[in-house]
């Protein structure tokens, strides 16, 4: 699976509805958005119950590979 940028996350936030978003540091991203190091909130995440194992958020419009913190 191609992701669109890389995320190093700050936050998750799920809801009891079991909607979610991230809140991080986005770095890498192809379609020009965000400057490196920007700091956003996804839109909903829809792998929040796996996105940890699987390595990435996916929200509608993209896909954010996990980055881990340097240092």
């Amino acid at each position: 699976m191609k992701h669109t940028a890389e995320i190093e996350i700050t936050d998750f936030s799920k809801g009891q509805d079991g909607k979610a978003v991230a809140f991080g540091k986005v770095f890498n991203d192809s379609k020009k958005r965000f400057p490196a190091g920007s700091e956003i909130i996804t839109s909903l995440v829809q792998n929040a119950e796996t996105y940890e194992s699987d390595g990435y958020i996916k929200t509608q419009n993209s896909i954010y590979k996990i980055r881990r913190p340097i240092g």
